[in-house]
């Protein structure tokens, strides 16, 4: 069985400015389907929010609109879309992590 993986909207950052970083080579192991990638539509918003920021783009080039939708296409298209994940855990001291750990606890990923 393909073992399940939430990346943080880091890793999606990082796999788009650099294609030699390991965060890269995360969505490799996706596409050779060696990793079940689990995404929500929460996590999928706050990634595009934060891919779509004018002062990221402004610093990294390949951040330009049509390169980050393609991305996000591909993406969605190999993974795990879930619309409703439970509330399992609340994290006061960083609510922007609560979505992917509670998808990481809801769908038993193991990265």
């Amino acid at each position: 069985m393909t073992p399940v993986a939430v990346y943080d909207c880091m890793v999606f950052l990082q796999a788009l400015i650099s294609e030699k970083g390991p965060a890269f080579r995360c969505f490799q192991l996706v596409e050779q389907d060696r990793v079940s990638l689990a995404v929500s539509e929460a996590v999928l918003n706050e990634i595009q929010a934060v891919l779509n920021r004018f002062d990221l783009q402004r610093r990294f080039p390949l951040l330009v609109p049509e390169r980050v939708q393609k991305f996000l296409t591909e993406v969605t298209g190999r993974s795990t879309v879930f619309k409703d994940v439970p509330t399992f855990l609340s994290l006061q001291r960083d609510a922007k992590d609560e979505p992917y750990v509670n998808l990481a606890i809801a769908f038993g990923a193991r990265y």
